[in-house]
């Protein structure tokens, strides 16, 4: 129901009540008067004191809907003629006029109303200004936009020792410093994922610059430490700009173990058949240009576990009460799904059991990468 009814109707209502009430009062009156004599009623002037009742009665009901009247007409003039105003401003605003200015003249609560109406009109015209001049620099950069994000994609070497499942979502720009690759080693095959800070063109280059370093310096048979020192060595010269890696290599022979080195990523998972899920923290610094040591761990991978390397930007998305899901979520979505069906699978089930509660899920880029050894 509209203010406007809600009103007329309060209004039908009170002067309802007062004709009862009068009404009531006449009743009760007139009750009394029969149970009397008409000797003792004459005697007392009951009639002209009856007359007298009724007509103050009517006087009184007749000023109260005169007051009832004024006061409508007053709250349509202060309150809803006012509300109507703003809503055809922001019908205006609606239909496209987004210059349109809201201002109304009325009661300090109405103008407070509409100065706040105006004030998110104005956030909403710089919003899309913004908005605009970013598709503008988008339309002119596409190139070079296009070039970057082409050159970060995924290009999985072939391998008959294992089989990858990789997917990032970006948050804020098509293009993003934060990539993930294959890549073929002496006696083996690595999993590389980098997460570069920021957003933009910026973030896209220095992603580009790490994927060349780490990839070229992998398939040329350097230790991934070593790598990671050339890395952080290149970011000396980039100012405000960091970045996390992870590689995982898996040796064609199904007997070694694999390998782990983190910088400063999320835990890298391996989750095994039985439930249980082996977390690999980092184990050197985060590449920022400082230098710094990396240690590569071993550890046993049957063909029956899957190795995890998931983003930040996923173990620190938040549901509406601020909890993150974490590294603790994404093992739990590992020992409920089945180890032996398609790692395609098992990345949509940790993408879904992430994004299902999540309020903050486009605020950073969100990676997974699953490698699981082929065989029997």
């Amino acid at each position: 129901m509209t203010l406007r009814k809600r009103l007329f109707s309060g209004g039908l209502a009170i002067g309802a009540i007062l004709v009862l009430a009068a009404a009531w009062q006449v009743h009760l009156y007139m009750q009394a008067r029969a149970a009397l004599p008409d000797a003792i009623a004459q005697a007392v002037s009951m009639d002209e004191a009856a007359s007298e009742l009724v007509s103050a009665l009517l006087v009184s009901l007749s000023i109260d809907f005169v007051l009832l009247a004024l006061a409508w007409v007053g709250l349509r003039r202060a309150i809803l003629y006012p509300l109507d105003e703003i809503r055809e401003q922001l019908n205006e605003v609606t239909s496209g006029s987004l210059h349109t200015e809201i201002s109304i003249s009325g009661p300090q609560e109405i103008e407070q109303l509409a100065s706040d109406a105006e004030s998110m009109r104005r956030a909403l015209v710089h919003q899309i200004d913004q908005t605009t001049a970013a598709f503008e620099t988008l339309d002119h950069e596409a190139p070079v936009s296009l070039s970057i994000r082409n050159a970060l994609m995924a290009r999985p070497t072939a391998s008959s020792a294992i089989e990858v499942f990789g997917q990032i979502d970006s948050a804020q720009s098509v293009i993003t410093g934060d990539w993930w690759d294959t890549v073929r080693v002496p006696g083996g095959t690595a999993i590389v994922v980098a997460d570069v800070a920021g957003h933009g063109a910026s973030a896209g280059v220095v992603g580009l610059q790490i994927k060349a370093v780490m990839n070229a310096g992998l398939a040329a048979g350097f230790a991934a430490a070593e790598v990671f020192e050339r890395v952080s060595e290149g970011l000396q010269a980039v100012d405000s700009l960091a970045a996390s890696a992870a590689v995982v290599i898996f040796p064609d022979d199904p007997e070694e173990p694999i390998r782990v080195i983190n910088a400063g990523h999320p835990d890298v998972l391996i989750s095994y058949e039985d439930g249980f899920v082996e977390r690999v923290s980092a184990t050197g610094p985060i590449l920022v240009g400082l230098g710094g040591q990396w240690t590569e761990k071993e550890y046993v991978c049957p063909p029956s576990a899957v190795v995890v390397v998931v983003s930040d930007g996923l173990v620190e998305t938040e549901d509406q009460e601020g909890n993150q899901f974490g590294i603790a979520g994404v093992c739990d979505v590992l020992r409920s799904v089945n180890h032996a069906s398609d790692i395609t699978l098992i990345g949509g089930d940790i993408l879904a059991a992430a994004r299902a509660q999540s309020v903050t899920w486009n605020r950073d880029d969100v990676t997974v990468v699953i490698g699981r050894r082929l065989g029997k």
